[in-house]
């Protein structure tokens, strides 16, 4: 959980709230994010985990009010072996939009910026896995 910042392009620290170093079925952190016209916080908290194969978190609260919008918001990250020796990296949302307000933002707005931070955070997990590879093979 303390490599977040360094793969998560908005979040600058991470901070432990119950002291678990690894992630295990209900370990709960906080994102920081100190920079930037989004600053704040949300507590994020593991409701599966299977070692080397998938993680489940679960967004618990937000000081931006994301938790008000959309309810239960879930992200699976799950690893594929691949044939090649490579991975995989498979990022799944799953939430419920409060209201007919925040299912149409949904449709229009929150559904795309959603996809586009996965993608960023997809990127992130990607360059810090390879920089690990290189630094492995010197």
């Amino acid at each position: 959980m303390s490599l977040i910042p360094q793969f998560h392009p908005e979040v600058d620290s991470v901070d432990l709230l119950d002291g678990e170093r690894e992630r295990t079925v209900g370990s709960r952190y906080r994102c920081n994010v100190e920079h930037g016209k989004g600053k704040g916080s949300c507590i994020e908290e593991v409701v599966e985990c299977i070692p080397g194969s998938k993680v489940s978190t679960l967004m618990a609260s937000d000081s931006w009010g994301i938790d008000k919008m959309l309810k239960d918001f879930v992200v699976e990250t799950t690893l594929i072996p691949q044939p090649d020796n490579g991975t995989a990296l498979r990022f799944e949302g799953f939430y419920n939009p409060v209201g007919t307000v925040n299912r149409i933002l949904n449709l229009v707005i929150i559904r795309r910026k959603t996809m586009k931070r996965s993608l960023d955070v997809m990127d992130g997990i990607k360059r810090l896995a390879e920089e690990r590879a290189t630094t492995r093979e010197r």
